[in-house]
């Protein structure tokens, strides 16, 4: 349904989570203002509400690694992004 999951157990509530992809943070500010960054050879993949990023090598998908990545916070307006800043 678009990238809208439910999280959690049977014993606790489902926590809603919507995942945005971009490669700029213009088109994604006006939704959410907590970004995680992906870097070259980061492969991302979401699967029943769970977000997994693996490191790959230079040369393609193979044995990639598991990386964590830090929630950060944009703390810009979609106005200063559109001004260059």
């Amino acid at each position: 349904d678009g990238g809208n999951f439910a999280l959690g157990n049977s014993r606790a509530p489902a926590l809603q989570v919507e995942y945005f992809f971009s490669s700029d943070a213009s088109a994604i500010v006006e939704h959410t203002d907590k970004v995680i960054f992906a870097e070259d050879n980061d492969l991302l993949h979401v699967h029943e509400g769970r977000l997994d990023l693996w490191h790959v090598g230079e040369d393609g998908p193979g044995e990639g690694v598991a990386q964590s990545r830090d929630v950060s916070k944009l703390t810009f307006e979609l106005e200063q992004i559109m001004k260059g800043h």
